[in-house]
């Protein structure tokens, strides 16, 4: 499926739209570290009380997140030094 025929998001804080595939990228624990800057202690026990997305199991050893869903627990966090 080529980016013409997937429908655009936009977000409010980007001036490029994001295409709905990009949702279902995924991305490894490195990679959803430097995104969040959590360590990957405090993401699995995040994860284990229900306050961070769920990884996906690839396989024995292999987990990924989507892309989406890190972005939108992103934006859903308070603004204006909260702290957790």
């Amino acid at each position: 499926m080529d980016s013409a025929s997937v429908p655009a998001i936009m977000t409010s804080d980007e001036s490029e739209p994001e295409f709905a595939s990009d949702h279902f990228d995924l991305l490894s624990i490195d990679q959803v570290q430097e995104r969040v800057g959590l360590k990957r202690t405090a993401i699995y026990d995040r994860m284990k009380a229900g306050s961070f997305p769920l990884s996906v199991s690839l396989g024995p050893k292999c987990s990924r997140w989507y892309k989406g869903e890190i972005v939108a627990w992103a934006k859903s966090l308070p603004r204006g030094g909260s702290s957790d």
